[in-house]
């Protein structure tokens, strides 16, 4: 994310308005480990007011089925660099082996891994995405369905 200024004339007097330049590119990536999201990924953008609502629910961005909640979590990322996780669901997400208390932000690092409602579905948040770990040659055949 990068600040820039603009200067605006108006009668002789110069006002500075200051906007913000977002970067296009993910900040960061939910990854389906197990379940009903396993091999996908979800990019996140820090951005304000972005954010990733995962549940049952029609409209979720990532929507699943199994053991979780209409509206079982909200994630997003922070200017840290790190996530915000909030749970709002009966049958409860975890980090750790923790039960994250609901309605209650947690900032939790990239690498760290969520089991929502019941051990089916298993979440990473990671820093890349996976076909960014590819070699070259890989990630061409992948994204282009022939060697280039």
């Amino acid at each position: 994310m990068q600040k820039d200024q603009k200067e605006k004339i108006n009668g002789g007097q110069v006002f500075v308005i200051p906007h913000i330049v977002y970067d296009l590119y993910p900040s960061g990536y939910i990854f389906g480990l197990s379940g009903a999201f396993k091999g996908e990924e979800y990019p996140l953008y820090d951005v304000p007011g972005e954010k990733c609502v995962i549940g049952r629910k029609e409209g979720c961005n990532i929507q699943m089925d199994g053991k979780i909640s209409r509206v079982h979590c909200m994630i997003r990322m922070i200017s840290t660099g790190e996530y915000e996780v909030t749970d709002y669901s009966s049958n409860g997400t975890f980090y750790n082996n923790q039960r994250l208390k609901r309605k209650e932000p947690y900032r939790l690092p990239k690498g760290a891994i969520l089991v929502l409602g019941d051990t089916e579905n298993v979440l990473q948040l990671r820093e890349e995405s996976w076909l960014q770990t590819l070699p070259k040659e890989q990630k061409m055949k992948y994204v282009f369905g022939k060697d280039r």
